[in-house]
């Protein structure tokens, strides 16, 4: 055997011997894997106050030392987006109630947060449902009539501020006997309510209004049926007019 060839074998038999030490080592280390969280946010309470959606966000930081520095909150396909710097990590957002959100229970909040790590930026994303529950209503609770005079007495709610404008077409009729007691074609309004609910009592003598009056008080024994529209501005960011149908039917003993 040649001086070179025995040079080749004795490399390959050192290799060989360095591969099977090799491993042999590795199979001894065992990696485990880390648990790596990284901070994120989230929505966590969404409601209606005073005419404004209030979106509550929370991050969760994971044990960083990660400060907040800034930031946007956007309502997804409303075109409403706020600037934010955050001072904690749970704070909230608020949004004009706007006309859109008046018609969907379901919304979608998007936002970018900017945060600092030990003096790195970080940015953290995030993307959440959120249900929210707008409802208006004006109810006619009960009413009364007495000697030409009607008496209503009504329930308003809104969480926005809203003016009644106005009733329009009433109808009261005797149910039993299918024949009407008095129709009005208009009678104005002039309140203007804060948000939360409201209770009117209201009295109309209709001998001062475009009236038809068949009848000038209601008779015991027998139920009646009233129904009229009231014509009302509620203050979305647009303001919009409202009609709501005020219905009821009482029996008089």
């Amino acid at each position: 055997m040649n001086k070179d060839v025995k040079i080749f074998v004795v490399i390959v038999i050192m290799l060989l011997l360095i591969s099977i030490i090799g491993t042999y080592e590795a199979s001894k280390v065992i990696v485990k894997p880390g648990n790596i969280n990284p901070p994120y946010a989230k929505v966590t309470n969404a409601w209606i106050v005073n005419g404004k959606v209030i979106i509550q966000v929370k991050v969760v930081n994971n044990g960083y030392n990660l400060s907040l520095t800034g930031g946007y909150v956007e309502i997804l396909n409303t075109g409403q987006k706020e600037n934010v710097t955050p001072s904690n990590y749970l704070f909230n957002v608020s949004f004009p109630l706007s006309y859109v959100l008046a018609s969907i229970s379901q919304i979608t909040v998007d936002g970018v947060l900017k945060g600092n790590i030990d003096g790195s930026t970080v940015y953290i994303t995030f993307s959440s449902p959120a249900s929210i529950m707008i409802v208006n209503s004006i109810k006619l609770l009960n009413f009364s009539y007495s000697n030409y005079t009607l008496y209503l007495y009504l329930k308003v709610f809104s969480p926005l501020n809203i003016s009644l404008h106005e009733i329009q077409d009433i109808s009261l009729v005797n149910y039993n006997l299918s024949r009407f007691v008095a129709t009005v074609s208009l009678i104005p309004l002039n309140y203007s309510l804060s948000p939360g609910v409201h209770y009117l009592n209201l009295t109309f003598n209709l001998r001062n209004y475009t009236s038809n009056i068949y009848f000038s008080s209601l008779s015991k024994g027998y139920t009646y049926y009233l129904e009229g529209y009231v014509l009302s501005t509620i203050y979305y960011s647009p303001p919009q007019n409202y009609t709501f149908i005020i219905r009821c039917i009482e029996t008089f003993s």
